[in-house]
């Protein structure tokens, strides 16, 4: 049975062809999507983690009056979240892939509470840049 449309094998290729790289750059796209998320999940986490900690420390400096390091801490800590969408894309991506489970947890934690009292970093990027040191070597 003849539908009257002759298709040859060169068209069907050719549209096959197109299909592909239509769907290979729709792929692309939700990849990159995905990645992108990643990265601003990841931020909005850290910048959350250090206004969290900064509370935690501003709590413990009213309770320890004489000792200054908690409320430098805070202040510290709440520069450092300030910094956080000054961190580079590439920089948090590889913070963002580290994340696998309760070790980098407690990596995160506890370079938290060094943060004025043995580690001191002037943006959120050197804090980034020591926590993929710590789990890196």
């Amino acid at each position: 049975m003849k539908t009257g449309v002759n298709i040859d094998d060169a068209q069907i290729s050719h549209t096959l062809f197109r299909l592909f790289v239509a769907l290979s750059g729709y792929l692309a796209g939700c990849i990159m999507a995905t990645q992108t998320k990643g990265v601003a999940d990841a931020a909005a986490t850290l910048k959350s983690d250090l206004l969290t900690a900064a509370t935690r420390r501003r709590d413990e400096a009213t309770k320890s009056l004489l000792d200054e390091r908690y409320h430098e801490a805070m202040q510290l800590l709440a520069t450092l979240a300030a910094t956080v969408d000054e961190i580079e894309p590439s920089l948090l991506a590889a913070y963002a892939e580290l994340w696998e489970g309760p070790v980098e947890s407690e990596v995160h934690a506890e370079l938290l509470r060094e943060v004025g009292f043995s580690f001191w970093p002037g943006t959120a990027s050197e804090f980034v840049s020591r926590f993929i040191s710590k789990l890196t070597g």
